[in-house]
């Protein structure tokens, strides 16, 4: 009922915003939802903005991506509406809109993930033609535990997929992280150890994703690896 209830609402809030994806093709949607709730210290989910807020910045302007963010606890609440990003001003607009996130926190250990994935399912669904080829909609959950919610996660996800979102994906933080609950072709999840490997293990997925594009080497880096492998090829050579 709240997946319905919501893709209804989404469908009537965002034709506004429909009329100016489709203005200039956009190749990968995505929505965000950051786990804000009491079992992350305050200190660590200082850290996940941080690193959301620096890595976002990385994001294209050519509008080819449109980004949405939430945060989550016992509910859902909207960071950045999703928004294509076609100019500096949007990417602006998104960093520091992220950057001045505060905790939800809210009831202990309460983490609800799947009206988290319900709303990103409804802005995707409301403004984009998720099952066509054109377009990748993908919803990106990062959370340090379970779902502790009266509804599955996977049947948020599945229900998602269903109605079109390619892919439900997962950032695990901590041992103890459940992301099993991904759901479409080709979905994945992957694991920051700790807090420490969390902004590399977001680069490394929002890259993945086409959300940002790769950080190529520094020009020193590259000239001493090819520098080591023409010595090996040098050496195989004369051993050859």
């Amino acid at each position: 009922m709240f997946f319905r209830t919501t893709l209804a609402l989404a469908a009537a809030l965002f034709v506004a915003q429909t009329e100016k994806a489709q203005a200039v093709p956009v190749e990968t949607a995505v929505m965000l939802a950051i786990d804000g709730s009491p079992s992350i210290s305050q200190a660590d989910f200082d850290l996940q903005i941080d690193a959301y807020e620096t890595l976002l910045g990385l994001a294209p302007t050519d509008g080819s991506v449109a980004i949405g963010v939430i945060q989550f606890a016992a509910y859902p609440q909207v960071v950045y509406p999703l928004t294509q990003i076609d100019s500096a001003a949007d990417l602006d607009d998104l960093t520091t809109a992220v950057g001045d996130t505060d905790k939800l926190g809210g009831p202990l250990l309460l983490t609800n993930i799947s009206p988290a994935i319900s709303l990103s399912s409804a802005y995707l669904l409301g403004s984009y033609d998720c099952k066509s080829d054109a377009v990748d909609c993908l919803i990106d959950v990062s959370t340090d535990g379970f779902n502790t919610g009266l509804v599955p996660p996977k049947v948020a996800a599945s229900l998602s997929v269903i109605a079109g979102v390619d892919q439900v994906n997962c950032l695990g933080l901590g041992r103890i992280s459940n992301c099993r609950f991904i759901a479409g072709e080709g979905s994945f999840a992957v694991t920051a150890s700790s807090i420490g490997d969390f902004a590399d293990t977001l680069r490394t997925k929002l890259e993945r994703e086409g959300v940002i594009e790769p950080v190529p080497l520094p020009a020193p880096v590259m000239l001493l690896g090819a520098g080591v492998l023409g010595l090996f090829g040098l050496r195989f050579r004369r051993t050859a």
